[in-house]
C-alpha cells in the first residue's frame, strides 16, 4: 500500500507535469512558431517591396508586376497580424489550464474534493468557458482580417439562402 504523504508528492508531480506538457509546452510552441513565421513573413515582403522599388528605379516603364508590389505587402503584413492574433487568443486562453493545474500543486486543498473544491469547480467551469471562446474566436478574427475569407463565407450563405427557398 502506497503511503499518503508518497502518494500527495506523486499526484503533485503528475499535475505539475501534466501542466507543462499539455498546457504550457504547446503555448510556448505556438508562440514561437507564429513568431518565427511572422518574422519570416515581413523580412520577404520587405525584400519584395525594395527588390520591386530597385527595379523600378532602372527602368522607367513600371510593370504591372511591380505595381501590384505594394499591394502585395500590405496583404502579407495583413496576413502576419492574423497569424498573431490567433497565436496570441491560443496561447492566452489555453494557458488558463497549465495556471489551474500549477494551483492545484500550489495551493493544498485546491483541488476537486478538498477545503478549496468549490473554487476548484468555479475556476474549472470558467476554464470550459474560456476553451469555447478560443474555439469560437478564430471564425471571427478570420473574418476581420481576411477579405478573401469573407467574401467566401457572404458567398457561401447566399448560395445556401438561394437553395433553401
Amino acid at each position: 500500500m502506497v503511503n499518503t504523504s508518497e502518494s500527495i508528492v506523486l499526484y503533485r508531480f503528475s499535475n505539475i507535469y501534466e501542466s507543462l506538457l499539455y498546457n504550457v509546452l504547446p503555448a510556448i510552441l505556438i508562440l514561437v512558431f507564429s513568431t518565427t513565421l511572422v518574422v519570416h513573413m515581413k523580412r520577404h515582403a520587405s525584400w519584395r517591396l525594395a527588390a520591386s522599388h530597385q527595379s523600378a528605379n532602372h527602368n522607367e516603364s513600371i510593370s504591372a508586376h511591380e505595381q501590384r508590389a505594394p499591394r502585395k505587402y500590405a496583404a502579407d503584413m495583413r496576413v502576419s497580424k492574423t497569424v498573431l492574433c490567433i497565436a496570441a487568443a491560443s496561447c492566452i486562453l489555453g494557458a488558463l489550464y497549465a495556471m489551474r493545474s500549477l494551483l492545484a500543486v500550489a495551493i493544498p486543498g485546491f483541488q476537486p474534493m478538498q477545503a478549496y473544491g468549490g473554487e476548484y469547480g468555479m475556476v474549472s467551469r470558467s476554464l470550459l468557458l474560456a476553451a469555447e471562446i478560443n474555439s469560437s474566436v478564430n471564425i471571427i478574427i478570420y473574418y476581420r482580417m481576411g477579405s478573401k475569407f469573407r467574401m467566401t463565407l457572404k458567398r457561401l450563405y447566399r448560395k445556401k439562402d438561394t437553395e433553401s427557398t
